[in-house]
């Protein structure tokens, strides 16, 4: 929780821009659910209908007038939800950064004497590169996957509730296989780290 406090604290001045990112991924993600539809409209009204009905063929326009306009409006929404979350968490970096600074420089030369150059470029950089990376890309994607996995399951539940529970059953596996691919980055991640910071002093 600590991270989270200290991110929004240091996003002084770019918050509103994240937030406004924020729900237009909501958006983003729930109008992904519309083009799907209409194609199933397309299909039992016009391609394939039911025996005995006719297609209706007057509906083929408006239905893919339908899909365009709803590409086109999530290709804008996308464009600008991508512009607010890169100059959020530009700015995000840029005040880290700057309190980064302003620490060092009130630092002893004990405090540089006990922790190596390249540790500390290792937190300028890489380190900085890494939030930056989380704020503009991670935290989207994982918003969008969360609102699109619930919109799809609701959606399929209101469409057939044994399809859906039957797709279910594969969920525990595929989170144990999340669970285990962690366990295992996480300690390969750590020691690139730690070269990189070795790599640093070395150069320095």
């Amino acid at each position: 929780m600590f991270p989270i406090k200290w991110i929004w604290e240091n996003m002084k001045g770019y918050r509103k821009q994240f937030i406004t990112a924020m729900c237009l991924v909501v958006i983003m993600a729930l109008l992904q659910l519309v083009n799907p539809t209409v194609s199933r409209l397309i299909v039992d009204k016009i391609l394939a209908p039911a025996e005995g009905v006719s297609p209706q063929i007057n509906l083929l326009i408006p239905l893919v007038a339908i899909m365009i306009g709803f590409t086109l409006l999530r290709t804008g929404i996308g464009y600008i939800m991508v512009m607010l979350c890169e100059k959020s968490s530009t700015g995000l970096v840029a005040n880290i950064r700057a309190v980064i600074y302003r620490n060092l420089q009130r630092q002893d030369m004990k405090f540089y004497d006990k922790n190596r150059t390249g540790d500390l470029m290792t937190r300028l950089t890489g380190d900085l590169d890494m939030v930056r990376h989380v704020t503009a890309w991670d935290c989207r994607v994982a918003l969008e996957s969360i609102v699109l996995f619930f919109a799809v399951l609701i959606y399929f539940l209101c469409t057939d509730v044994l399809f859906t529970l039957a797709l279910c059953v594969i969920l525990p596996v595929i989170f144990f296989a999340s669970f285990i691919y962690s366990r295992k980055v996480r300690p390969i991640y750590q020691n690139l780290r730690e070269k990189l910071s070795v790599m640093n002093s070395q150069a320095q």
